[in-house]
């Protein structure tokens, strides 16, 4: 009777024979026999991070302006407002004003999106779940800033 292989309990027939030359300095393998798995860039979710928290910083800034201009043109206290509607209205709908504003909102926007997909691609897991949670918590914050830009 020929003898066979021995089988280890996994189904698979063991490597007797042992690689010879530049072969035998193969990179390490665990213990599942699968090699591990390349480490990845930390960059998508970083990005996202920054891109969210500056244009939150920017869009707080204009929602508080926003209040601030409505401050002034509904000035109860004196009975009437130290601008005229013109000039009030130059004051707070100038064109690059309205620019930086837009650029805010959906720059936060694809800084969101870009941590979610930092999140779920784990390419920067903790910054992508951080700019998750300040994407969605900056536009409440940011229409808060109304309120005391109001009362300044």
């Amino acid at each position: 009777m020929a003898q066979q292989a021995p089988i280890n309990p996994f189904g698979v027939a063991p490597n007797l024979v042992q690689p010879q030359g530049h072969l035998a300095q193969q990179a390490p393998i665990n213990p599942l026999g699968v090699a591990p798995a390349p480490k990845r860039r930390t960059t998508l979710g970083t990005l996202g991070l920054v891109m969210v928290i500056l244009c939150a910083g920017v869009l707080g800034f204009y929602m508080w302006r926003i209040g601030h201009t409505y401050a002034r043109l509904t000035d109860f206290g004196k009975g009437s407002s130290d601008m005229t509607d013109a000039e009030a209205l130059r004051f707070s709908f100038k064109v690059w004003r309205d620019v930086w504003m837009e650029l805010a909102i959906f720059g936060g926007l694809i800084g969101w999106i870009l941590g979610i997909m930092a999140t779920a691609t784990k390419r920067g897991r903790a910054a992508g779940i951080a700019t998750i949670v300040i994407g969605v918590v900056a536009p409440l914050v940011a229409g808060l800033l109304i309120i005391p830009g109001y009362l300044s």
